[in-house]
């Protein structure tokens, strides 16, 4: 059974790409992998991670398709296609523990 490290002890979120500053890739995908952590069941569209996970963050659509597809790459994210162009995204539940330690050590 995995241990799962409770929101006082995970890292923080980082504030990237705020104050009108465009976040780059890396913060995007360290954005994503935080908020999953905290929201371990949700899933979502590009555009519901735009408007949900990511409120108020600088980040183009074009950046947040390129770590998504980085994430999914590295299967700490899975992909659920629902129709043609309706594509949910969410945590790989069985990643936690890497995606933690990654996390902890990228700081």
């Amino acid at each position: 059974m995995l241990m799962m490290e409770s929101e006082e002890n995970m890292p923080g979120n980082t504030g990237s790409g705020q104050n009108g500053e465009p976040a780059t890739l890396a913060e995007v995908a360290r954005e994503l992998m935080i908020y999953l952590l905290r929201h371990r069941d949700a899933r979502d569209t590009v555009d519901g991670i735009l408007d949900w996970w990511l409120p108020g963050t600088a980040v183009s659509r074009s950046v947040l398709e390129t770590a998504l597809k980085e994430l999914c790459r590295q299967d700490w994210i899975e992909s659920e296609r629902r129709s043609t162009d309706v594509v949910l995204f969410g945590l790989n539940k069985a990643k936690v523990s890497e995606i933690l330690e990654h996390l902890a050590t990228s700081n």
